[in-house]
This record gives C-alpha cells, sequence and structure tokens, in this order.
C-alpha cells in the first residue's frame, strides 16, 4: 500500500472557498462531520489533465446529499471550480486523487438534530499526489466477521461517510495481517471488500454480486457497460463465500495429503508447506470425532478424526503464523444434534492456540 509522497507536506486544501496550506487546513468542531460523521465524499482520480467519471461522481455525491436533506448544496458548476482551482494551485495533472467531501455544515451548538445546521453546507476538496492503492500484482484478503449493511439499516446507495463497519472489517484485516477484508452480507453471501467491489472470472464469464448490500460503484457499472458492449457474460447474483475463498489464501491453498496406505497424515509435507508462512485455516466438520457422526459412525473420506485434528493445529501453531480460521460445514450434519458440542468443543481448541479472528 503506497501512503507517503513528500510532496503532499505542502498541498493546499480548499474549504468552502478558500484555498489554505495543508497544516492550516481546519473545519469547526461544530461541523456536522465532527458531531456525526455527517456528511457524504467521493473519490476521484486524476489521469493526464482529467478527472475520471466527473460526471457520475458529482451526480452521486449530490444524490446522496438529497437522500439526506441537506439544504444549500452546491450546483455542479460551484464543485467543479473548486475541483480545478485546487488541481491549477497544486499543479497536479496525473497520478493524482481528491478526497471530495461535503458535509452538511456547521451547528449553532452540538447536537445530532439537523435543525441546528442553518448556515449550509462545507464543501471539502483534498487533493493529493496519490497512485492506485493496490498494485496489479493482487492482494490478500481475508473473510471478515463484520456484515455489510442492508438497506434495512443503512443504504449503500448513500455514499456517506459512516464507514465504521467497514473500518471494523479492515482492522481484522489488519490484525491478520492482510491487506483488505471481504465483507458478507446479512444473508451470508458475499458484498464487497472493505474498500472495493469485487468481481470473478470465470469460465470467460464474469460474475458479482448484486448491489443490495455493496455500493454500487461507478467503476463497477463501467466494466458491467464494457462486458455487454463486448458481448462478454455478466451476471450479478448472489455469491457464496466459498465460491471466493481461494483469494483468503492469496492464490496459494494448500492441502494437506492423506496417506491412505499408511492411515496416516503426511505431517512432514504439511511441515514444509506452513514452515515460516501466514496460515489461514478452514475446518471442515464432516471429518471430526468419529463418535458424533450420524447413522456408521465413520469419517468421510479422507477426513479427520479428533486427535489428528488436534495434531494438525498443534503443528500449524508451531511452524506457522496463524492468522485466522474458521469452520465450514455444509452437509447434513448441520443438523445432527451433536454438532454444536463438536463446534464448542473444536472452537475451545482452536482458541487454546492462541489463533486470531476465529469465526463460527
Amino acid at each position: 500500500m503506497n501512503v507517503v509522497d513528500k510532496r503532499n507536506k505542502d498541498i493546499l486544501v480548499h474549504i468552502n472557498g478558500k484555498l489554505v496550506p495543508r497544516d492550516e487546513a481546519k473545519i469547526s468542531v461544530f461541523d456536522s462531520a465532527v458531531q456525526g460523521g455527517d456528511a457524504v465524499w467521493e473519490g476521484l482520480r486524476i489521469y493526464k489533465g482529467r478527472i475520471a467519471a466527473l460526471a457520475e461522481h458529482l451526480k452521486r455525491l449530490q444524490d446522496s446529499a438529497k437522500a439526506l436533506l441537506f439544504e444549500n448544496i452546491p450546483s455542479s458548476k460551484e464543485i467543479k471550480e473548486a475541483l480545478f482551482d485546487t488541481l491549477e494551485a497544486n499543479g497536479m495533472w496525473d497520478q493524482a486523487h481528491i478526497r471530495l467531501t461535503l458535509t452538511r455544515g456547521e451547528k449553532i451548538t452540538s447536537g445530532m438534530n439537523p435543525k441546528l445546521n442553518q448556515s449550509g453546507c462545507t464543501l471539502i476538496v483534498l487533493a493529493e499526489w496519490k497512485p492506485p492503492v493496490y498494485s496489479n500484482t493482487g492482494i490478500r484478503v481475508i473473510t471478515s466477521s463484520i456484515r455489510r449493511n442492508s438497506p434495512q439499516f443503512l443504504d449503500s446507495k448513500i455514499h456517506h461517510n459512516n464507514l465504521l463497519n467497514n473500518i471494523l472489517a479492515v482492522i481484522e484485516a489488519n490484525v491478520s495481517d492482510f491487506d483488505s477484508a471481504i465483507m458478507l452480507d446479512n444473508n451470508g453471501f458475499v458484498s464487497e471488500t472493505n474498500d472495493t467491489n469485487i468481481f470473478i472470472v470465470s469460465n470467460n464469464e464474469i460474475h458479482t454480486p448484486t448491489a443490495d448490500s455493496c455500493l454500487p460503484g461507478i467503476t463497477r457499472k463501467m466494466i458491467i457497460d464494457i462486458a455487454n458492449k463486448e458481448d462478454i457474460r455478466i451476471q450479478e447474483r448472489n455469491i457464496s463465500n466459498s465460491e471466493v475463498s481461494y483469494l483468503k489464501k492469496n492464490k496459494k491453498k494448500i492441502n494437506i495429503f492423506w496417506a491412505k496406505d499408511k492411515k496416516k497424515w503426511n505431517l512432514n509435507i504439511f511441515k514444509k508447506l506452513i514452515k515460516n508462512k501466514n496460515v489461514y485455516i478452514t475446518f471442515d466438520v464432516d471429518g471430526f470425532d468419529a463418535s458424533l457422526m450420524p447413522a456408521t459412525g465413520t469419517p468421510e473420506p479422507g477426513g479427520l478424526f479428533w486427535d489428528e485434528t488436534i495434531e494438525i493445529i498443534k503443528i500449524a501453531s508451531k511452524y506457522s503464523k496463524i492468522v485466522g480460521a474458521d469452520i465450514n460445514e455444509l452437509s447434513p450434519i448441520k443438523g445432527f444434534a451433536g454438532y454444536n458440542f463438536l463446534v464448542a468443543k473444536l472452537a475451545y481448541k482452536i482458541l487454546s492456540y492462541k489463533f486470531v479472528n476465529f469465526k463460527l
């Protein structure tokens, strides 16, 4: 992640019609953005003298402000003048990024109620020298335990500043030493990452989650439009986490091999595969603890018995850095009476070895 550019030390920031040096760029402590995160924003990229998809970004900013009943919303002409003045003052024409923020404005006293806002909006144009956050070499992600907001709670179509659920998700990624986090919706389907939309390319088709809980991003729409224009099949649909599980392993999913002739795990191979690596382990409950299995009481082919499972946990803890774990179970065993006891028993053992970001 690229975060530092020395040129940004002396940038000028546009606040309500005035260009001020970075160190003097401030808003009132009574501003709605400070009081309650009551603001909307857009992220704009600059390429060779042009602002990408400017009209679309301005429309979304203004539509979001209208949805929140902001008053005295600046016109597109006024916002464009502020943007171009800021870029010109900073000499920026390429490889730059603008954080465009519109708050409900300053309040007459602290409080939540918009009736306390009586002086119009606050417009902030923060332009920085900043290449794309992620390189083209790919990123490493986890699945966050934090769910993306649904329209029942806070509609993601409003591009608002209240990003706490996204921030909590990326905190989980930071703690786990990953780059980003996949967020699921309230039904358990993939929504987006904490900061970008998701696409899957499979069998010459493109798949992307529906926009029920994620932001219908402008770049997302561009990709969909280009695919349709080029006759590339693209589907907007519910996508389960298992379909993108390979992303969690950074395309380096580790398979542990069962030597059927010897009836034991090839632990030497396992040790070599995980040594000094960050490891995220998904446990499939079917193969655990034969005494709790229904019907015949035998594990599925290639499955693990309880003592073998514990041995794997011990080795992973000793030879690698465990950055996360979850239990994945999609079989009929989920309705079995002993299932909850089994999961609790396994969870206790996992936590005793100091796994982080463990999810059921």
